[in-house]
């Protein structure tokens, strides 16, 4: 059998949500296809390690019962779970009858609610809560009451997972499912939209505060707000990343919401992390990791975003009073503060944290003003790094990264402000830091670099002097400084060259020479326009064929193809080596295109590694595999095989889902119509309202026809028969198009299953060669891609530098006047034309 790969799980998960999708929000169907994740591959591993204990028993001289014994003790399964019977998902009975939840046929919300609660009560030491609390499949909703999940749509469910072999040797590299369940999160998070930000932080947001705080081997961490816990696997993860095993932390969280908890837990065992403290409580009321003295436990890296501005609990409510050296509910009655001053607390003597906050924490006043006096006084204050806005789920406000440090506080005496609110990708519902603006941060950060208008070194008396006022824009104004105007150039024509000197030097630097196919010389001081800058297409059309930008790409394209041919020798050199050889490569190509690449001057060297960033994240799962098996067929996307093998199968899969596409766009169209329309579509689909409208009126000719019939009235059967024909194929039309899209949807279900039959049998055929010149041809394009796309930004800026140049001064303050005197003359004819004189 085929291993399954991290792109066949994410399409099986995805089925799976489709089965859901619709009946229920995704904050609510999430909970059910995680939890059935975690039940299939329990009950998978089990089945594994049982059949090596029967292995293992057939070889033995114990007896019969205590062979039988064996099978069912716990303790003979550890460290992995036990399973009991009623929890199996499949198993022969002594008269071998199939059992199990696979072939439960009714009550089937019970039939898993008792499995899981089976499991739990089997393993209560690490699953106590996660499964019966959060997670029932009988649960109801609406007015009427009814169960969210009928028995048929549960049935579905079971079927569609069990497609899905996971236990330990069917897996294609060790960490498939943890990064299937970190897809899983993201996905249910953009779903979700605005709930999304309750339990799920941007990766790349995470990814910033994990490289501030650089976590190595054998440290605590801890996120007091941890959601589904993607920060401390992301710790776990840039660990294992710089080589360190990541078996050595201890990563410890608390989170309020009881199903996110449980998503979290699961998480970290399907992440395979075996030293973690995931606890399920308010944190502001009820810290709930604790030292053995009953204070709070301190950890070495503390991490978190907290929910925004929360209303804060009383004095009365909270525990553990003593942490909050200023108690914030008195004057302003949000927690941010307390939420920071809980994870100061936190930290050892020696600990570092990283929290996201709302500007407001850094300016507003009363018992805010008195923390930040708090932390300046201890010099605990590290840095402060505004944010661009719209990064996170369910608010569009920029947030900023307070940085906390113990060690040698009190040698501190000044605070790195980065004003990092420009740099991001901008995206049509949610903004995000891309790889270069995180290592941009992070290198200013580490190497407390200042740099006009992006960062500064502050000291306290500064920050005192302000009255601690911590707002960022005051100390690191990144406002553009306003745009050149020549007054003499609008008025007598020109380009002044100063300006034209500063593009030079500045936006068009990279390109000698491309100045001038826009500029000539004219008089002194100034120059003027060439033919090919009359207008914005004749700029673009003019640079897209300018020979510099060509000889910068080629220069990129060789050096990177040069650097491809070595880098693939070394990528074979880690078939079968294992995850860490996979990491280390990935550490080693960093450094080398960063040499390789620095010298063509082009691209900053954030630009570089962000470019890197971005083709390691897609070849990260192909690497996985290659140093888990090697070079194998499972490597090759099944399109790819379908495109070299069976063509005529791609495109019979992509002209019915276009047609599908087609017919539900029509549909949803006449859903969104008013209430009241009545107009036919040009596509012969009709309205509610026009539909209801015909099928009632048809039905009420039937009736009459047959009436007419019994009394042989010839004249009212002809004109009933009339109006008939004409509101038949109405309707006909239109319900010939929901036959249609409902056939559609039968058949490329069947197609797909045939398909998927199909592309098995043809990987059979892909040879190891065929795979590793698949991957690398795949992996080059990629790598091209990931930088051509930063100089396309370098060629896009200069470009828009010369349209402003061109908008500015191509039409001077006479030519204005002229155009405007000659329209005038214009409108004053046509009034004295119209007899307004």
């Amino acid at each position: 059998m085929t291993k399954l790969t991290l792109s066949k799980l994410e399409t099986r998960l995805m089925a799976a949500a489709d089965i859901l999708r619709g009946k229920m929000d995704p904050t609510e169907y999430k909970t059910y296809i995680f939890g059935m994740l975690f039940l299939k591959r329990l009950n998978d591993q089990f089945v594994a390690k049982r059949n090596s204990l029967i292995a293992e028993n057939a070889k033995s001289s114990l007896s019969d019962a205590l062979k039988a014994q064996r099978l069912e003790r716990p303790e003979s399964y550890a460290p992995q779970f036990f399973v009991p019977e009623i929890a199996r998902w499949s198993f022969e009975s002594k008269g071998g009858v199939k059992s199990g939840i696979l072939y439960a046929t009714e009550d089937m919300g019970t039939v898993l609610n008792k499995a899981l609660a089976a499991i739990e009560n089997a393993n209560n030491d690490q699953l106590s809560g996660v499964l019966t609390g959060p997670i029932d499949f009988n649960k109801t909703g609406g007015n009427d009451k009814k169960r969210l999940m009928d028995d048929q749509k549960l049935r579905d469910l079971i079927a569609e997972f069990d497609k899905l072999e996971l236990q330990d040797d069917n897996l294609d590299f060790p960490d498939v499912l943890g990064a299937a369940y970190e897809y899983l999160i993201k996905f249910f998070a953009d779903s979700a939209g605005k709930k999304g930000g309750e339990f799920y932080t941007p990766s790349e947001v995470v990814r910033l505060l994990v490289q501030i705080l650089e976590p190595v081997e054998r440290m605590t961490i801890y996120d007091p707000t941890v959601g589904s816990g993607g920060m401390l696997i992301q710790a776990a993860n840039y660990v294992e990343e710089k080589g360190g095993n990541k078996d050595t932390l201890f990563l410890a969280g608390q989170e309020d919401n009881s199903a996110t908890w449980a998503v979290c837990k699961m998480n970290m065992i399907l992440h395979g992390i075996v030293n973690s403290d995931i606890r399920n409580g308010d944190t502001l009321k009820e810290p709930l990791h604790l030292s053995s003295n009953g204070g709070l436990k301190t950890f070495d890296r503390v991490l978190a975003n907290p929910p925004f501005s929360m209303k804060a609990p009383g004095e009365s409510e909270v525990q553990l009073s003593g942490r909050f050296d200023v108690f914030i509910p008195k004057g302003s009655k949000k927690a941010d503060f307390m939420f920071l001053q809980h994870m100061v607390a936190s930290l050892n003597e020696r600990g570092k944290a990283a929290v996201i906050m709302p500007h407001g924490v850094l300016f507003r006043g009363s018992q805010e003003k008195e923390y930040r006096k708090v932390l300046l006084s201890k010099g605990y204050l590290e840095a402060v790094i505004g944010l661009p806005m719209g990064l996170f789920y369910g608010t569009g406000i920029p947030a900023s990264v307070l940085v906390i440090n113990k060690q040698d506080a009190s040698k501190r005496k000044s605070v790195l402000f980065i004003n990092a609110d420009r740099d991001f990708k901008e995206g049509k519902n949610q903004n995000s830091l891309r790889p270069e603006d995180i290592e941009k941060i992070s290198n200013v950060f580490n190497n407390r670099i200042e740099q006009p208008g992006y960062s500064r070194v502050v000291t306290y008396d500064e920050l005192a002097a302000e009255d601690y006022n911590l707002n960022i824009r005051r100390y690191v104004d990144n406002t553009p400084p306003p745009e050149r105007q020549d007054v003499r150039a609008h008025i007598n024509g020109g380009i002044p060259q100063i300006e034209i000197d500063e593009l030079q030097t500045g936006e068009l630097k990279h390109y000698p020479g491309l100045v001038e196919l826009f500029v000539k010389k004219d008089k002194s001081g100034y120059q003027k326009f060439t033919d090919l800058a009359k207008d914005k297409e004749s700029i673009k059309a003019a640079i897209d064929s300018f020979s510099g930008i060509q000889h910068i790409e080629d220069k990129y394209k060789t050096a990177l193809e040069s650097w491809f041919i070595k880098a693939a020798i070394k990528i074979d050199g880690i078939a079968k080596q294992g995850k860490s050889s996979a990491f280390e490569l990935r550490r080693k190509f960093s450094v080398e295109l960063l040499t390789t690449l620095k010298s063509l001057k082009v691209l900053d060297e954030f630009q570089i590694l962000g470019s890197y960033a971005d083709f390691s994240k897609v070849i990260t799962d192909d690497l996985a595999s290659i140093a888990a098996g090697g070079y194998d067929s499972r490597l090759v996307p099944d399109d790819e095989i379908l495109i070299t093998t069976r063509p005529d199968i791609l495109e019979k899969t992509r002209e019915m889902s276009s047609r599908i596409t087609d017919l539900e766009t029509i549909f949803q169209e006449l859903k969104e119509a008013e209430e009241d329309d009545i107009e036919p579509r040009d596509s012969g689909a009709l309205p509610k309202a026009l539909l209801d409208e015909l099928k009632e009126t048809k039905k009420d000719l039937e009736k009459s026809l047959k009436v007419v019939k019994k009394a042989k009235d010839t004249a009212k059967m002809a004109s009933i028969q009339e109006r008939l024909n004409e509101l038949v194929p109405q309707l006909d039309r239109h319900l010939a198009l929901e036959r249609e899209l409902k056939e559609l949807k039968k058949n490329i279900k069947e197609f797909n299953l045939s398909k998927e039959k199909l592309i098995e049998e043809l990987r059979a055929n892909v040879t190891p060669e065929q795979a590793r010149e698949n991957v690398l041809k795949r992996w080059k394009v990629i790598l091209v891609d990931a930088y051509f796309l930063r100089l396309r930004v370098v060629k896009n800026i200069a470009e828009k530098s010369i349209i402003n140049l061109q908008s500015k001064y191509s039409i001077t303050l006479k030519e204005l006047e002229e155009s405007r005197n000659h329209e005038s003359k214009k409108l004053t004819q046509l009034l004295k034309e119209l007899g307004y004189e």
